[in-house]
């Protein structure tokens, strides 16, 4: 991400440019996964975009900081804030059984995950 100080410009990666000390604005995914719950109460997993204010399949309001993306504090991976830990650290949590989570939540195959 390039610094927003105008007398800067630097490519960054971080909270704060490491040439100038500026805040940099947090970096945003362009489309995640919605984790409502649709009419039968299950996981809604409906592609949202950044520009949608609600989801189209369950309603959910949608918040601007789901589309941040975050390092875990365990390991550094990047992942959407709103899955709440790194794939990483959770197939490690898991004892390697990602897909049987995957299948007990009803997520498909091709759920998009970082």
């Amino acid at each position: 991400m390039k610094c927003p100080n105008q007398e800067c410009g630097k490519e960054c990666r971080g909270k704060f440019c490491d040439e100038c000390g500026t805040r940099l604005p947090p970096r945003r995914a362009d489309v995640i996964t919605c984790r409502g719950k649709d009419d039968d109460g299950e996981l809604c997993i409906e592609p949202l975009k950044i520009n949608q204010k609600y989801c189209n399949n369950c309603g959910r309001k949608i918040d601007l900081s789901d589309f941040e993306i975050v390092k875990c504090h365990l390991c550094g991976d990047d992942y959407h804030r709103v899955e709440k830990r790194c794939l990483k650290c959770m197939k490690q949590e898991a004892g390697g059984k990602l897909v049987q989570i995957m299948q007990v939540f009803n997520v498909p195959p091709w759920y998009p995950v970082l």
